[in-house]
């Protein structure tokens, strides 16, 4: 707070601040000035990053597979494989994604060191986790079957860096040690996975880590062939040495994701939480479920907490 009213007290004319990792603010005399003050300055900075997406070409070092033309059908064979693997603390619901920014960074040539970054902003981190699981996969010389061993294989991979993550950076107040497991999961050929309590939640994680994908391309986008030295997140050019950058991307540093996602306060929140519903978590199939007392059943199940699937003739 105090830097933030020492940096306006600087700059009186200012119009809003962008905080490193965090976001935007904008002010204004009105709510509606504010609002457009916030507006034009989102659509100059996206005009910005445009120009420099056209002069630089392809995102992430260009592209070295394509989309997989069947993705949805494999999707749909190694999906309860997916889910039985990240659901071995407790079960979670999938969100699948394969539109056009999703295949672009997962089929590209930095998919694995920029996952392994994982997110810049504090707020895609509670929902994407500490970074997501890369699963190598060749769409052409591969099948299914190959893909659900390698995500077994790569499941328990990413359980242990995370249990290092927690145990190197845990403190004797901190939360215990949660889920292991990731929240997002990344496939050549296929798209992203996310994955949440529930179908909505699940959708949201998906969607919070397009928008982290976003931030990789518009500072890959930006990069201007230098590398290294004092990056702009950091205070003082002795804290560069606590972020990691691949090419113009900068994450969040570990002890500061950490120290996020095992924030007493928001244990506390977590602790506070009412109670799940009785089939929270899980998929129900009602067979006849369009009428009658199938449609009944179906309704009661969602109301308990089921993600249900209806079907009838």
């Amino acid at each position: 707070a105090m830097q933030l009213e020492r940096a306006v007290a600087e700059n009186r004319g200012a119009e809003g601040i962008i905080l490193g990792g965090h976001g935007l603010f904008t002010w204004g005399n009105t709510q509606r000035e504010c609002y457009l003050n916030s507006i034009r300055t989102i659509d100059q900075m996206g005009e910005f990053i445009a120009e420099h997406q056209k002069k630089n070409g392809a995102s992430f070092g260009g592209a070295v597979c394509g989309p997989a033309v069947d993705r949805q059908q494999i999707a749909v064979k190694i999906l309860p494989a997916l889910r039985g693997a990240v659901s071995s603390n407790r079960r979670v619901i999938a969100h699948y994604a394969d539109h056009e920014d999703a295949l672009t960074f997962v089929n590209s040539k930095w998919v694995r060191e920029l996952s392994a970054l994982g997110t810049s902003c504090p707020d895609h981190f509670l929902r994407t986790r500490v970074c997501p699981m890369f699963v190598p996969w060749n769409s052409e010389a591969e099948d299914a079957n190959t893909l659900k061993s390698r995500i077994h294989e790569q499941i328990g991979k990413y359980r242990i860096e995370y249990r290092k993550y927690y145990d190197s950076l845990a403190t004797v107040d901190s939360p215990k040690l949660r889920d292991t497991n990731p929240s997002v999961v990344l496939i050549p050929g296929l798209g992203l996975f996310g994955f949440g309590k529930n179908k909505k939640e699940a959708r949201i994680t998906t969607e919070f880590f397009i928008n982290a994908i976003h931030v990789m391309a518009g500072a890959n986008a930006l990069e201007d062939g230098s590398a290294g030295g004092h990056v702009p997140q950091a205070r003082t050019a002795e804290q560069s040495k606590e972020f990691t950058q691949f090419h113009n991307y900068v994450a969040l540093p570990r002890s500061e994701a950490f120290r996020i996602e095992y924030w007493t306060l928001e244990e506390a929140k977590l602790q506070r939480m009412p109670p799940e519903a009785e089939f929270s978590r899980k998929v129900a199939l009602v067979v006849g479920g369009a009428s009658g007392i199938g449609k009944e059943v179906a309704s009661l199940l969602a109301k308990k907490g089921a993600q249900v699937v209806v079907a009838d003739y």
